[in-house]
């Protein structure tokens, strides 16, 4: 296959072999631009709505939840896992790498409350 009209005067492309060529190259160019934008586009939508997805979650964490019950709930929706060593928890969602989650408030084991928290 030729890369462009002057390499293919030189390894004797044919014409429809060198429009083939172009034509497969163009087309991967579109693929691979089309994946970039779109993954960008994915990160771009986690960060956008980051904040009122995260504190809905934090308003759903239910008072009086054990520190079992705060597992599940945290694997269940992207959060980190509670250590159960101390009295206030910070479960961060691992979709926008640990910068929004809950400050979760424990006594005993039990949930006493939960706030959304923004690490900057």
């Amino acid at each position: 296959m030729c890369d462009s009209r002057a390499e293919s005067a030189s390894r004797g492309c044919s014409g429809s072999e060198l429009d083939a060529c172009m034509t497969t190259r163009g087309a991967l160019k579109v693929v691979a631009g089309l994946v970039v934008l779109g993954a960008l586009a994915y990160c771009a939508s986690n960060y956008l709505t980051a904040e009122s997805r995260v504190r809905t979650l934090c308003r759903s964490i239910p008072a009086g939840a054990k520190l079992d019950a705060l597992t599940e709930f945290a694997s269940l929706h992207g959060l980190s896992a509670p250590t159960g060593r101390s009295d206030t928890e910070y479960l961060m969602e691992s979709r926008t790498f640990g910068r929004y989650g809950c400050e979760v408030h424990l006594k005993d084991g039990v949930v006493q409350g939960a706030e959304y928290s923004y690490v900057d």
